[in-house]
């Protein structure tokens, strides 16, 4: 059940980064966000991280225990190619979500600026790479866009980077909505073919629709203008 809160998160964090589209929209959501002030920790952590950590945890377990692929048939995996995709996508995700968190957020390389002191990470001395007050969709989209080299797209790490956001983006789509459908299988909501193909259907158009909100955000701080 702990999937489903963070498929919570991810479905709010994609609708709030696509009004990236119109950055004055995009800031005031950002405000409105962080005038929580310290019950945001609280929020981050109860709701955010702690079930992530839980999730990765356990996809972790279970891709050591039975690795990419295996013949699953029917067992409340959905068959061979949806269950090989879900493991995919979840190491894709775990990268994204390491790179993303240690780059854009104040508990990332912040925390090891703070203990390390190291000249190298000195850009992070204030916190993340994005900064919500007043700056919110011009630091967003140059982490993204630019974070290698701000030469931006002229540099190849910065298009690879920019690719692989995209990337993170489809993958965190197909993991929630693989997800929900294979974990309506094994928790014995869809006991028939019938219930089971129209939550298939369903969580494909969740999918889709995640994936068009995601790539909109995508392309508003890859390629947008304030």
């Amino acid at each position: 059940m702990l999937g489903v809160v963070v498929g919570w998160f991810v479905v709010a964090h994609l609708a709030i980064a696509m009004t990236g589209l119109w950055p004055e929209r995009y800031q005031d959501l950002v405000n409105r966000i962080h005038r929580l002030g310290p019950a945001l920790v609280a929020v981050e952590l109860g709701l955010v991280f702690l079930p992530l950590l839980v999730q990765i945890g356990y996809g972790l377990r279970m891709l050591v225990k039975v690795g990419m692929a295996y013949h699953t048939d029917k067992q409340a995996r959905g068959g061979d190619l949806r269950f090989f995709l879900q493991r995919l996508s979840a190491v894709i995700l775990l990268l994204f979500i390491v790179f993303h968190v240690a780059t854009m957020h104040r508990w990332g390389l912040h925390l090891l600026y703070q203990a390390t002191g190291m000249e190298t990470l000195e850009e992070y001395q204030a916190g993340g790479l994005f900064q919500p007050q007043g700056e919110a969709f011009e630091s967003t989209a140059l982490a993204i866009r630019s974070y290698w080299s701000p030469d931006g797209v002229k540099n190849p790490v910065n298009v690879f980077l920019i690719g692989f956001y995209m990337l993170g983006i489809w993958a965190a789509c197909y993991h929630l909505a693989n997800g929900l459908a294979t974990g309506a299988l094994a928790w014995g909501i869809t006991t028939s073919e019938v219930a089971e193909r129209r939550a298939g259907v369903l969580c494909l158009g969740l999918g889709v629709t995640l994936a068009l909100v995601g790539t909109a955000a995508w392309y508003a701080f890859a390629f947008g203008s304030p």
